[in-house]
């Protein structure tokens, strides 16, 4: 059990970064009239309760879980570069907060949530939306994410190494690679390294 004294209790921290994570998404979907799936209120009653029991653990089990379904109502609903840049902030600024105390685990949730990654997937996208037109598609006019697997497929014809390295955070890139056509990559293989490896693979069948 973690005995926490009042001056290293995080509440406020929690409370701002929390408050501007709900704020941008309500201003986000309110600006573009869309009602994403994501009930703000509830996540921010749970978050209430467990504060009051001083349950940092599981506030941070949920704030990571929040921000995951967030990212993926970003995502379907094609929510532009700015409000996708304020989103980006909130996220960074919890990362930052998760390492000024000992019993956060303090972990990149860019890497580690895979929604997220799909998130800076995105968001690296539609910054760059003539460097990545055919992804660009892939993300346009859906309800679902789209499959790792296409995002990989995509991203080796397109010569696209920095998504595949965001893939690795999700699978196995080199591993998929390597059962869909018959290579031999090593495990957490750098995407140029694979997209390279591949192209002398085909030419020189």
């Amino acid at each position: 059990m973690i005995t926490i004294g009042n001056n290293d209790k995080p509440d406020k921290d929690i409370e701002e970064c929390w408050f501007g994570i709900k704020i941008a998404v309500r201003n986000c979907f309110s600006s573009i009239k869309i009602e994403p799936n994501i009930d703000l209120k509830s996540m921010s009653d749970i978050l209430n309760d467990l504060q009051t029991n001083e349950n940092y653990v599981e506030i941070e089990k949920n704030i990571l879980a929040n921000i995951s379904s967030i990212c993926k109502q970003y995502i379907i609903h094609n929510v532009d570069t700015y409000h996708s840049h304020l989103l980006d902030v909130h996220i960074r600024r919890w990362n930052n907060l998760t390492t000024k105390y000992q019993f956060f685990e303090n972990q990149n949730i860019m890497n580690v949530v895979d929604n997220c990654v799909y998130f800076y997937i995105y968001y690296k996208v539609i910054t760059n939306k003539d460097k990545y037109p055919q992804l660009l598609k892939d993300f346009t006019g859906i309800t679902e994410l789209p499959s790792i697997s296409r995002i990989i497929d995509v991203s080796i014809a397109n010569n696209y190494p920095y998504i595949l390295d965001k893939c690795n955070k999700i699978t196995c890139v080199a591993t998929y690679v390597n059962c869909k056509y018959s290579v031999d990559c090593y495990k957490n293989t750098q995407g140029s390294k694979i997209i390279a490896y591949l192209n002398n693979h085909w030419y020189s069948e």
